[in-house]
This record gives C-alpha cells, sequence and structure tokens, in this order.
C-alpha cells in the first residue's frame, strides 16, 4: 500500500492541474484553485506546495474588474492539517487600481495593513478551495476638449470631436435618447432645431466618465417677398424669416451689411443691372449653411424699336403688298405690332403684307423688353395704296382695259372730250393720280367737290404707265367728289387709279 500511495503521488495529468490523492491516516491536504477579480496578483506566503505549485498567481494584465480569472490549481499536504495563506498586491497593476476584500477564505489576518486570506484542510482529511481577491480599478476614465463644429457647406451637418481618456469605449446621444458607441470625429445631419450632444467615456472595468455636454442649433432661412426677376424699379425689398435663429446675416452684392431682426430689408436708389441678396438665420455660431438667395436684374431704360424695308414713310405705293423688318436693340425685348390700328402678328420680327386694300395704311412696332420698359417712340410707317381704275366710276366714253402694264392690272382709256371719273373720298390729306403718259395724250382737269385744283397734262415724249402724279395738297382734310374731267379732244388719255392719302 505505501509503495501504490507513492506512485499515485508523483502521477500528474497534464494541462489539468493538481491530482486529490488521499491523504494519508495522519495527514491533511488542500486543494486551491486562486482567482483573481480585476487587475492584480496573489502570492502563497505561508504553506509548501508539493508537486512543485506556483507560490504567485499574476493576473495584472486583466484590466475588467468585472472579471475573474483562475491560476492552476496547487495543493499543500501537512500532518494533520494542512493551510495555504494568500497576500494580495498590485504591484504590477496599473495604476489606480487597489485591493477591495476577499472571497471564500477560511481565515484572514491582517499583517502589515494588508489582508491576508487562509484556506486549509480539515484534520486528516481533503479539502478543495477557490479563494477570489477582488482589486477594484479606482480611477474613471474622462472626456476633454469637447468641441462641435459646422460644415457650412451642407445644412444642419455638425461634427464632434473630443479626447478620451484611459477609455477602451465612447458613447454619445442627442438628447434623451440611448447612448450608442461612437468616436471622436462623429458626424451627423440635423433637421432644423436645437440638440443637446452628449458623450461619455468607459474603462475596461466599466468605469464611467462624467458626462460632457455642449448645445448645436440646425437653423434654416426662408425669404417669402422679394423683386421680381427682372424689375423696372430702383427699389426693392425683401421680408425673411429664421428657423430656430436668433439674428440674421445679410449681404447685398457680396457686401456685409446691417440685417433687420425684424425680417425686412429695404433698398433704395439702387443702378441698373444685376444684384444678389442674401440672408441666413444664425444662432450664436451656428448659422444656415445654405443662405437664402435671390438675384434680380433692374432694368428702367426702354428699348429702342427700328423698322427696315416696307413703303417709304408716307408715300403712295403702287403696290398692295409691303414687307418689314423690325429691329430693336434689345435682342430679349418682346415685340408688339398693329397694322390700322389693330393689335397685329409680329411675324418674328418680319411681318409681310398682301391683298391690301385701298387707302391709308399703318403699321406700328414696339419693343417690350422683359422688365416691362416699353419704347415710348414705337417705330411706325404710313403710306398709301391707290384706289385702282375699276374703282372709280366712270361716265359714258371710257374703255376699261386688262394690262399688265397698268396700276392694279387695269386702265380706263378715253379721247372724248369732258367724259369723266369720280370718287368718293374721306379725310383726304392729298390727291396723287395714276395714270399713263404719251407723246399724243391729252388734258385732264382735276375737281375737288366743284372746286378745280388742278390741270394735268399727260403728254410725254415717251410712252410710260403707272405714272404718280402729285394733283394737291388740302389745307384741311377734304370729304365728297373727286372728279377728272378730260379737257382735250381726240387725244388720248389714259387713268389707272387715283391715291387720296388721308395722312
Amino acid at each position: 500500500m505505501r509503495r501504490l500511495r507513492m506512485l499515485l503521488a508523483t502521477a500528474v495529468v497534464a494541462g489539468a492541474g493538481i491530482v486529490a490523492l488521499p491523504s494519508p491516516a495522519q495527514a491533511g491536504q488542500v486543494l486551491v484553485t486562486i482567482g483573481i477579480k480585476g487587475s492584480g496578483t496573489v502570492r502563497v506566503v505561508e504553506g509548501s506546495l508539493e508537486d512543485g505549485g506556483a507560490t504567485s498567481c499574476d493576473q495584472s494584465q486583466n484590466l475588467d474588474h468585472r472579471v475573474t480569472l483562475t491560476c492552476a490549481r496547487v495543493r499543500n499536504e501537512e500532518p494533520l492539517e494542512a493551510w495555504v495563506w494568500l497576500r494580495p498586491s498590485t504591484s504590477s497593476s496599473p495604476p489606480f487600481w487597489s485591493f477591495v476584500d476577499w472571497q471564500g477564505c477560511d481565515q484572514t489576518r491582517e499583517r502589515s495593513g494588508i489582508k491576508e486570506c487562509g484556506v486549509g484542510s480539515t484534520a486528516f482529511g481533503t479539502s478543495t478551495k477557490a479563494p477570489v481577491a477582488i482589486f477594484r480599478d479606482n480611477s474613471a476614465p474622462t472626456v476633454t476638449e469637447l468641441a462641435a463644429t459646422q460644415d457650412t457647406s451642407k445644412d444642419g451637418t455638425f461634427r464632434f470631436t473630443w479626447k478620451g481618456n484611459d477609455s477602451v469605449r465612447e458613447e454619445c446621444r442627442f438628447g434623451a435618447a440611448t447612448f450608442t458607441t461612437c468616436s471622436s470625429g462623429h458626424t451627423v445631419t440635423l433637421p432644423e432645431g436645437h440638440y443637446t450632444f452628449s458623450v461619455r467615456a468607459e474603462d475596461a472595468s466599466g468605469n464611467l466618465s462624467t458626462t460632457e455636454q455642449t448645445v448645436v442649433s440646425s437653423v434654416d432661412t426662408t425669404l417669402f417677398i422679394r423683386p421680381p426677376a427682372v424689375s423696372t424699379s430702383r427699389n426693392a425689398e425683401f421680408f425673411y424669416s429664421g428657423t430656430n435663429g436668433s439674428t440674421f446675416d445679410c449681404t447685398l452684392d457680396a457686401v456685409t451689411m446691417d440685417c433687420a431682426a425684424d425680417g425686412v430689408a429695404r433698398f433704395a436708389n439702387l443702378t441698373d443691372g444685376t444684384h444678389t441678396f442674401s440672408v441666413r438665420s444664425r444662432q450664436g455660431a451656428w448659422v444656415d449653411a445654405s443662405p437664402s438667395t435671390w438675384t434680380w436684374r433692374i432694368d428702367t431704360t426702354a428699348p429702342q424699336t427700328t423698322l427696315g424695308g416696307g413703303p417709304v414713310p408716307g408715300s403712295v405705293l403702287l403696290s398692295r403688298a409691303a414687307a418689314f423688318t423690325i429691329g430693336t436693340d434689345d435682342p430679349s425685348a418682346d415685340l408688339e405690332c398693329t397694322f390700322d390700328g389693330v393689335t397685329h402678328d409680329c411675324a418674328g420680327g418680319s411681318p409681310v403684307f398682301a391683298g391690301l386694300v385701298s387707302g391709308t395704311h399703318e403699321f406700328t412696332a414696339t419693343a417690350v423688353d422683359r422688365a416691362g420698359n416699353r419704347d415710348d417712340s414705337p417705330a411706325a410707317r404710313h403710306w398709301t395704296v391707290p384706289f385702282g381704275a375699276t374703282s372709280l366710276k366712270r361716265g359714258t366714253g371710257w374703255r376699261l382695259v386688262r394690262t399688265s402694264g397698268a396700276y392694279d392690272g387695269s386702265a380706263l382709256t378715253t379721247k372724248k372730250r369732258n367724259a369723266s371719273l369720280t370718287l368718293s373720298v374721306r379725310n383726304a390729306r392729298s390727291l396723287m393720280l395714276v395714270a399713263g403718259r404719251g407723246k399724243k395724250n391729252g388734258t385732264v382737269a382735276i375737281y375737288a367737290g366743284s372746286r378745280l385744283v388742278k390741270k394735268v397734262s399727260l403728254a410725254r415724249s415717251t410712252s410710260v404707265g403707272k405714272q404718280l402724279i402729285p394733283v394737291t395738297a388740302f389745307s384741311t382734310p377734304f370729304t365728297g367728289t373727286v372728279r377728272i374731267k378730260v379737257l382735250t379732244k381726240k387725244r388720248p388719255v389714259r387713268i389707272e387709279g387715283l391715291a387720296a392719302p388721308t395722312r
């Protein structure tokens, strides 16, 4: 039996610690598994260890005082009773760690101000013990240099930075929300409002720092009354408001100016040209990253309008067609046209008229710029289209001839003396005869009512048609009958029309 007990005493299972052996009848043994909660070291200061067991348990690398780590089990065998005394130490631990107390001791004693733990066996028996030395981290982490900065390129975007000292984890939140893990440089975009940002640190033992806080404001600006994009007024008025802001920053044409807190800005005597007004709300250091901006153009100068082509102003035109080209010194201006006092299509600046009736006509063109400035002297052109031969009331002796060589394609011819033609006119300012002329052509007399106004010889060395022959100008507009009377006998007379301009 003695030999068997000796053999068993030397048997060790690798990695499984000390094997409990039956104690001899005259001895006791204690099997001890030392536990350390937190960072610390425990040394065996009394009691011999069998089997080469370690006399020190070092768990100083454990920085979480909520975690308990153990060392390999050791054994002491002594006659009658076996005892092991343990002494805690923080000599290998980081600063601010201290020993707190023991758990699982059979006895404790005070030596040199340090509490030691004793565990032992019963007399002649075997006991298993698991004492735990409790250490605690007495220093909480800290959060310092908390700062908030605003990203002024994006609405409501803020970046928070800080320093966490002796921390393994940091948490942050807005308002009363739940803390969540975050890190310095935390960036968020917030809707309009005032926000309290909180951050705290936690060390490896779960100690929490005090909570540091800062307040930020996400502000917005609304510009709700402003001048039109193009204005004819040198004055401008703006109404604006801010959300979560208490003051405003304003600029006009990139120049900083006083900004009324009542939300109204007025400007007077501004120059023609483009202007830009900008306003943003502010709450202390926090501003609207996207100011409300309005750009408008002041234009108080009316455009000028011109007419090209078409009849000569005030002329008599031997055609029932006319074409014009409208010009303006402001290419962006709109055009407004009238023909004989009635609104007419400007045809993109190139109006064409055809089939015009006999009488006096007027065409006008007015440029109106985008600000609403109107040319106060519209381009205008008036001209007269003569009455053709078919419009003249003829007496006996006249023959109507259709010929392309005559005005309006027709002519009235006669050789009969006293043959007459008449035309009723209204508000005529002048008269012009349209006739053919030739070497042997006769003479006619023109009457306005009963008054002879002119005798006109139609003789000419060469024969021509469509001749405009001035007759008279009236001092006051004439309304009545115009009569053409042949004065010669057996000499050809060719009448193609009569013009009676009313302007």
